[in-house]
């Protein structure tokens, strides 16, 4: 069952639906499409780059491991104090990216074809709002394809905004208490191209023209305190 969404709130964060929409197949995968295809094959915790904002004299943690059941868990602490000698205005946030994709040994990228998606198989086990970053192998520093995992309990209604929808994603059994796993459809019409942090006032389709070098997941949501995001599976579809 997948889940398709869009990745905009304000023309550009993703809501999650809520759990009551399970029994809906929002996002049914047509026909004319290519079999899905993994991103990644390897999950190695080691082969994932780890940054937070400790390098800008903040106070933030982060760590990738392997998960229980497999994939990696991405899971820290995020703090929006600075250190003293620290010159940054703001803090309070950690980034995952992925070792590179590629289709061969003699690829140091993957096509996207006619893939429409970024499908995810997650689970959060927090209320926490992640990007995810999608790096292109482009001649252009710096260029980040972002779209928004958003839980829609902490966000606002703006004018212009998607209908807000939410999802409780650590409702969990009273026996494990541990929250289900997640399918998320990305649609990659609605990812927006950055530069530097900053959307970029020429935006290229993210279509199949562009070949992807990494994956990544950032969390930047002005909030503080411990998280924790498991990935089981990454694919085009």
């Amino acid at each position: 069952m997948i889940h398709r969404v869009s990745t905009r709130l304000s023309r550009q964060h993703l809501v999650i639906p809520r759990r009551s929409f399970f029994g809906i197949n929002i996002g049914d995968i047509t026909s004319d499409r290519p079999p899905p295809k993994p991103l990644l094959n390897k999950w190695e915790p080691e082969e994932w780059t780890v940054t937070t904002d400790r390098k800008i004299g903040g106070k933030s943690k982060a760590a990738c491991e392997a998960g229980e059941e497999g994939g990696i868990v991405f899971k820290g602490n995020t703090s929006l104090d600075l250190r003293q000698e620290s010159r940054a205005s703001k803090s309070g946030f950690c980034s995952l990216i992925s070792p590179p994709l590629s289709e061969s040994m003699f690829e140091a990228s993957l096509a996207l074809d006619n893939y429409k998606a970024l499908w995810i198989k997650m689970r959060k086990w927090d209320n926490r709002n992640y990007t995810v970053n999608l790096y292109p192998d482009s001649y252009i520093g710096g260029e980040i394809y972002q779209g928004y995992i958003i839980d829609g309990r902490n966000s606002v209604s703006k004018e212009g905004a998607a209908e807000k929808t939410t999802l409780n994603p650590i409702q969990a059994t009273e026996a494990t208490k541990t929250p289900q796993w997640m399918e998320v459809e990305l649609p990659f019409e609605n990812f927006m191209l950055t530069k530097e942090g900053r959307v970029s006032e020429i935006q290229r389709k993210l279509d199949g023209i562009v070949r992807l070098k990494n994956v990544g997941v950032l969390l930047a949501d002005a909030d503080e305190g411990e998280f924790r995001l498991d990935i089981m599976a990454i694919e085009a579809r």
